[in-house]
């Protein structure tokens, strides 16, 4: 689960792989022979292989974790060593991420998408919430509590789909921008401020008031 959205381990584990591209690079070169008896890569094979590679510290250990990232190139396919690549350094780029694993938990689980928010916001583990959510459904969940020494993970924002959806439950920072403004006032990231679009509460204008054809008109709409 961890591994889809390109994290290794838990957002508040202490643990990391510490390998650089010089690293990745020397594993790629001398993992690509070929084993007679290779087993089949599979995702505990790679976890358990990361949580070796996050172990190995001090004198040597870039030479252990070396051989360790040249030991799953050799068992990968080309597909798979792009795969590995992207864990490696944390970029996945498939277009997935956490808020959609969520609901993904949800929907296999058969449980409201709130309560596995919940539970990611006390845990801060998606792993441990999928296994949760999937194992012991809606009770196992509603059972999370906060434990000590694991930090609460903020949860500031549910996902909306469209406009209908957001309206009624989020305070919108609106930015309308109109036909080109060569010398605009200063506003928030260094852009002209307008008076905002009705119905919403805006932010008082630059000390040098834009023209009304052009310009960055910018406030808050309820």
């Amino acid at each position: 689960m961890l591994l889809v959205v390109g994290s290794v381990f838990p957002e508040f584990d202490p643990r990391t792989l510490e390998v650089g591209w010089r690293t990745m690079k020397g594993a790629l070169e001398g993992g690509r022979q070929t084993t007679l008896f290779a087993e089949p890569l599979t995702i505990g094979v790679v976890h358990r292989t990361m949580e070796r590679i996050a172990k190995a510290s001090g004198s040597g250990s870039r030479r252990v974790k070396t051989g360790l990232l040249e030991g799953l190139v050799s068992r990968a396919g080309p597909a798979e060593v792009e795969v590995l690549v992207r864990i490696v350094f944390g970029e996945m780029r498939i277009g997935v991420n956490e808020g959609m694993m969520l609901e993904g938990i949800a929907e296999a689980a058969g449980v409201a998408t709130g309560l596995v928010r919940r539970a990611l916001m006390l845990t801060g583990d998606l792993g441990e919430v999928a296994r949760t959510a999937l194992e012991a459904g809606e009770g196992g969940l509603k059972a999370v509590k906060m434990r000590m020494f694991v930090p609460l993970k903020p949860m500031l924002a549910s996902m909306s789909y469209d406009r209908r959806g957001s309206r009624g439950r989020h305070r919108l920072r609106v930015q309308v921008r109109r036909g080109p403004d060569p010398d605009p006032p200063e506003g928030r990231g260094g852009e002209g401020v307008q008076p905002p679009p009705l119905g919403c509460h805006g932010e008082p204008p630059g000390r040098n008031r834009a023209r009304p054809e052009a310009g960055v008109f910018g406030g808050h709409c309820p």
